[in-house]
């Protein structure tokens, strides 16, 4: 069985944009076809190919953040274990994104859902997505706790003594 990955979609979409962006500066100030027009092209390429995100391997219990870049995908992979659960947080309030490049932040008001691996104590945290639809990621959790045999469990943080 393949991983799965769970791809950080907000910042996807911004490097398309900035590569169509480029793109089309390109063309604009390339007069022809020229050395300048494909270094353009390739410079274009490798920002549309950048990915960034979260990974599982099911059959060998762990998860990874990656980043990806042409044909190379690196980040450390850790070990599932037995004592992680998916969590799911339902939050209200201002969703706060900070950007990269040019970009400030991107902030959202109202409800939005995290989904989270986390530790029996629910104290630590590994990050896996987010959206404003709580169906979107009730979809996702009940998925990877199927794919993963991890239990979905609900937000219960206990102190340690």
């Amino acid at each position: 069985m393949k991983t799965v990955t769970i791809r950080n979609r907000e910042l996807h979409r911004l490097y398309i944009i900035v590569g169509i962006l480029l793109s089309l500066i390109i063309l604009l100030f390339s007069q022809a076809v020229s050395n300048w027009f494909y270094l353009g092209i390739l410079i274009v390429a490798v920002i549309v190919t950048n990915t960034s995100g979260v990974q599982f391997d099911p059959v060998n219990r762990k998860y990874r953040k990656y980043k990806h870049l042409c044909l190379y995908t690196w980040g450390e992979w850790k070990d599932i274990g037995a004592n992680k659960n998916l969590v799911v947080l339902v939050k209200h309030g201002v969703q706060t994104t900070t950007g990269t490049m040019m970009t400030a932040s991107l902030k959202t008001k109202g409800g939005f859902s995290e989904l989270y691996l986390m530790d029996e104590s629910h104290s630590r945290r590994f990050f896996i997505s987010s959206s404003e639809s709580h169906k979107t990621i009730d979809s996702l959790a009940i998925n990877l706790s199927d794919l993963l045999k991890i239990e979905l469990k609900p937000y219960n943080p206990r102190r340690k003594r």
